[in-house]
């Protein structure tokens, strides 16, 4: 389907509710009137940041703006959820036409969603947001950084318990908790997420190959570690 294929199905839509329409007035590609309200309308085949500046830059004109695009294949994915998100932060109505039966849906009405509900609705999120950064003993992270390792709070309490027992080779739970002075030392070890911890017997643990060769491979950051905790 074409761009030029939305134009239809969106102007009949439009025509029904009692508009006059026409298209590519000024550059619009939809422009519908009714009494005093106007609706301007930007057509592409999937929603792009090219079309969510279109729709920003109509808004200086007029009353309402929508962008219309045809029917996404997952509605689900972040990314269309990221791109509807700005939408609704900018007051954008967005329509969606069906490729197979031209059905036209308002999938949001051009309504500003303060950013005020959002961050009520994320309360949690920047809660344990904040706890990370100060439960973080290193800062060895580069920001900007894609599908690369991220040192974490959690990550900093598995080297610590690793460099414990790789000292002593086999250490009781409770000798690791009161050395490392971290409480949840024994679900860690129990999780065992990272592979690096074996049990020996009940309440005592060894490092397994991985766990040897993670302490070579983080050792400097180990050291960092060891002096942020002490």
């Amino acid at each position: 389907m074409k761009e030029t294929d939305l134009y239809e199905p969106v102007r009949d839509f439009f025509s029904r509710l009692g508009y006059t329409i026409d298209a590519e007035v000024k550059g619009i590609d939809i422009l519908c009137v009714r009494d005093d309200e106007s609706i301007a309308i930007e057509l592409k085949n999937q929603l792009n940041l090219k079309l969510i500046t279109q729709g920003a830059l109509r808004q200086k004109m007029f009353d309402l703006v929508y962008v219309a695009i045809w029917t996404p294949k997952n509605l689900r994915q972040h990314e269309f959820k990221d791109k509807l998100y700005l939408l609704k932060r900018l007051g954008l109505g967005l329509i969606i036409v069906s490729s197979k039966t031209l059905d036209v849906d308002i999938y949001h009405d051009p309504i500003m969603h303060p950013i005020e509900e959002y961050q009520r609705r994320n309360r949690v999120k920047k809660k344990k947001a904040i706890e990370e950064l100060r439960e973080r003993r290193t800062h060895v992270n580069v920001g900007g950084t894609h599908r690369k390792k991220i040192m974490t709070s959690y990550k900093e309490e598995v080297l610590i318990i690793l460099d414990c027992i790789h000292r002593s080779e086999e250490v009781c739970l409770s000798d690791v908790v009161m050395e490392t002075q971290i409480k949840k030392a024994g679900s860690i070890l129990q999780k065992n997420f990272y592979g690096w911890f074996k049990r020996i017997k009940r309440g005592v643990y060894g490092l397994t190959d991985s766990g040897y060769q993670a302490h070579k491979e983080y050792y400097k950051v180990i050291q960092k570690i060891n002096e942020a905790h002490n």
